[in-house]
């Protein structure tokens, strides 16, 4: 389905209808996107079966040749492209990888492993399959039976640098080589390609060797000159970046384009006028959100960094055996409070004996309760908590009643301070067992996930999920 309203008219996509392969393709990503910057867990479980089901449909029923390239509709609906779209292509790959790092949060090894095989082949083809030297430039699409490349000057071509991989949990900025992005980007630049108010749906001659039978279609939609504002800051290209993230923003304030406030679906371009001049019934749409894109996601993400990751995952490396069993152990520490599958018991809570909700459990202490009171002052802080401590442990506090471990954010992050038990007894294991040296606070089951500690107001980090919380020293503090 490509476009359906709230009152549930369909206006392209029905069921009859092929679709839009890359839709299928970026389904797995909105999934992945919405979880990594929320840590909703009951989101990932309810979208994940479904993104899963899209991944294996399109390489089941529509990569027809089975050379790994899917066919199908893509972002472009123009005639006389090839059947295997660069866009599809590119957001393929990227599906796979965040499908894979999903599963990995879930314990679907045979997803995970189906997934990054499936990535890690297309990508170390992609280069050789699809970028044409001569133009500098990847290709549109490729023509079956023998994959040749076509290149119309499609505005797609800036997608390969456009998206953000997922490799082993790390994110990685733009999908084709550093030297080929360099290329592509500054051609994509040239007034061939675009002007003042963004990127060109379809390029002109003159800027390049191409000879193409497509005409120029030189309409400024403001989701091409979204693409290319991420595209430019994936490779540092910051300059060039104002230009196509200034031209975007113009368009809403201060001298905006036909509404304040509003993205425009389509600039003002050479080939389409203005919407503003042209009748009611002939204009492009007042307000879309795929201009914002072009705004927020450069200044927000790349500009500022802010790249939140709170989906929880198990360990990796080479012990990774040995210490998913400590991760799946994670929900036995206070901090943890991941919702108990078997009791229905929500996040910030844990199981007692009796079967009924310790809504205290789980949840951090507020540093002016009577408990952090008795913990000295932490150097260079307002805040009270146990004093600083050593890399190999803690001591205790006056009357022992700050026994513990000082988590604490890297660089500024957190001002606060949490102690918690080193060594836990045998018998604060049980379910329900109250914590001695927190009031209030108690162990909970053992779960499959753990819970991302910035539900209980403590910041995320990059080395959640490692081991269990309470064998973890800095594990909110210091890099190891």
């Amino acid at each position: 389905m490509h476009e359906v309203v709230s009152d549930g008219s369909v206006y392209f996509g029905a069921n009859d209808d092929p679709g839009n392969t890359y839709e299928t393709a970026k389904l797995p990503s909105a999934v992945a996107l919405v979880w990594r910057w929320t840590g909703d867990d009951a989101f990932l479980d309810e979208m994940y079966p479904f993104a899963v089901s899209n991944m294996r449909y399109i390489f089941r029923e529509l990569d027809h040749d089975r050379d790994g390239w899917p066919e199908g509709l893509g972002n472009v609906e123009r005639e006389g492209m090839g059947e295997e779209k660069l866009d599809v292509t590119v957001y393929t790959i990227r599906g796979l990888r965040d499908l894979a790092d999903m599963a990995e949060s879930v314990g679907d090894d045979n997803t995970q492993n189906w997934a990054t095989r499936k990535a890690l082949a297309l990508e170390r083809r992609f280069e050789a399959t699809w970028w044409m030297p001569g133009v500098s430039q990847h290709a549109d699409s490729l023509a079956n039976p023998d994959n040749s490349r076509l290149q119309q000057r499609h505005w797609i071509g800036v997608t390969p640098m456009e998206v953000e991989l997922v490799r082993s949990g790390q994110s990685v900025p733009g999908l084709a080589s550093t030297a080929h992005a360099q290329r592509a980007l500054r051609l994509r630049e040239a007034s061939c390609y675009g002007n003042a108010f963004g990127l060109f749906h379809t390029g002109a001659q003159g800027c390049d060797p191409v000879q193409s039978s497509v005409p120029a279609e030189r309409v400024i939609f403001t989701l091409n000159s979204s693409i290319m504002a991420v595209a430019e800051g994936n490779y540092g290209r910051l300059d060039a970046q104002r230009r196509f993230v200034t031209a975007n923003r113009r368009l809403q304030l201060p001298s905006f384009d036909e509404q304040p406030g509003a993205m425009p679906e389509i600039a003002p371009s050479p080939d389409y006028g203005r919407s503003i001049d042209l009748p009611l019934t002939e204009r492009a749409m007042v307000l879309q959100a795929w201009g914002n894109y072009g705004t927020i996601w450069p200044v927000v993400h790349q500009q500022l960094g802010v790249s939140p990751d709170l989906g929880p995952k198990p360990p990796r490396g080479r012990a990774a055996a040995a210490t998913r069993r400590a991760f799946d152990r994670r929900r036995e520490h206070p901090l943890g409070g991941r919702r108990d599958r078997r009791r229905g018991r929500g996040i910030g809570g844990c199981v007692r004996d009796d079967g009924r909700n310790q809504r205290a459990c789980g949840r951090r202490p507020d540093p002016r309760s009577r408990a952090a009171a008795r913990c000295p002052r932490r150097e260079g802080s307002s805040r009270r908590g146990p004093g600083p401590l050593p890399r190999s442990g803690g001591a205790p506090g006056p009357d022992g009643a700050c026994a513990g471990v000082l988590y604490r954010a890297p660089q500024t992050l957190c001002t606060d301070c949490v102690a918690v038990s080193r060594s836990p007894t045998p018998s604060s294991r049980e379910p329900g067992a109250r914590d001695r040296t927190r009031p209030g606070w108690c162990w909970t089951p053992p779960s499959r996930r753990a819970s991302r500690l910035s539900r209980t107001g403590l910041p995320s980090s990059p080395h959640r999920g490692r081991r269990p919380a309470h064998l973890i020293r800095l594990r909110h503090c210091e890099r190891w």
